[in-house]
């Protein structure tokens, strides 16, 4: 769904947004000394935060184009009065960021996936049917359009229309990012801190695979060596056996844009070796 921004760019008439929004956070400060209630739009962060909110499409930005239009060239009083009526414009069409606990179903889970494996690896994320909307958000953005194990996890919320979930800060998003010279992947746990090839070694990993078209990722972890072979251009099947891992795993593979040539599997790589095995692909063994 297009944003605000979005959808002023695109109308008319044509205006210098930048200084126009300016002007409207002037003019709330200016009506704010003179004893009028300031509206939401009355500083640089709210005002880049309504921009970056999704619209509807039938919006009509002309409307609110033409009021930021105005303000441009009005006086001080009609100025204040402009600004709140761009700011009561704007807050009647963003959607209403949830409040209240929020039901949250996952599906298209793996045909192997049992309940315990799905707990697994989901970790200890409360109750589903009444999510916090900041936890909820944070699952969406961990586990939404993950492929695990050649299917495909959606995460579906039951939100009233019109109603959207919170951002998820920068903290909560690096809640988990690593300190030390050696991790240079934004998700692991303990044992991968240690374990985790540097990114000089999975980039020499992935030079002996020159060639080949895909490689098979046996022990993948939290995915640095499966990266560095995707970095290069090749298609890897990875496979994890602890469920907790492979989402690390899938975060770190996202997170450095990968996540189109990585096929990540949760389970033994055994059964398949054989069935994966052809002159063009390659078998990486990290622990041998």
């Amino acid at each position: 769904m297009a944003t605000l921004r979005d959808g002023l760019r695109s109308a008319s008439p044509p205006v210098a947004l930048k200084q126009a929004w300016r002007t409207v956070i002037q003019s709330m400060r200016l009506g704010s000394r003179r004893g009028v209630k300031p509206g939401t739009l009355c500083s640089q962060s709210a005002v880049q935060r309504a921009l970056d909110m999704p619209v509807s499409p039938d919006v009509d930005f002309g409307a609110i184009k033409t009021l930021l239009a105005e303000i441009e060239h009005a006086g001080e009083d009609e100025s204040v009065r402009l600004a709140h009526a761009i700011d009561d414009a704007v807050m009647d069409i963003l959607p209403t960021i949830r409040s209240a606990p929020v039901a949250v179903e996952i599906t298209g889970w793996p045909a192997t996936f049992n309940a315990t494996q799905r707990a697994q690896f989901l970790g200890d994320i409360g109750d589903l049917a009444m999510m916090s909307p900041q936890a909820a958000a944070l699952l969406v953005r961990n586990i939404d359009d993950a492929s695990i194990a050649g299917s495909r996890l959606q995460v579906r919320l039951d939100l009233e229309p019109g109603e959207i979930l919170p951002t998820v800060s920068r903290v909560t998003r690096e809640r988990r990012r690593p300190r030390g010279a050696g991790a240079w992947l934004p998700h692991l746990d303990e044992e991968g801190r240690f374990s985790l090839s540097s990114q000089a070694l999975a980039e020499r990993h992935s030079g002996t695979m020159s060639g080949l078209r895909c490689v098979v990722d046996a022990f993948c972890g939290c995915g640095g060596d499966t990266i560095a072979f995707a970095q290069t251009g090749l298609q890897v099947i990875a496979f994890e056996l602890d469920p907790q891992r492979a989402l690390l795993a899938f975060a770190n593979i996202e997170s450095m844009g990968q996540d189109q040539r990585v096929d990540l599997r949760v389970g033994d790589c055994e059964a398949d070796i054989g069935r994966l095995a052809a002159p063009d692909v390659g078998l990486f063994l990290d622990p041998p």
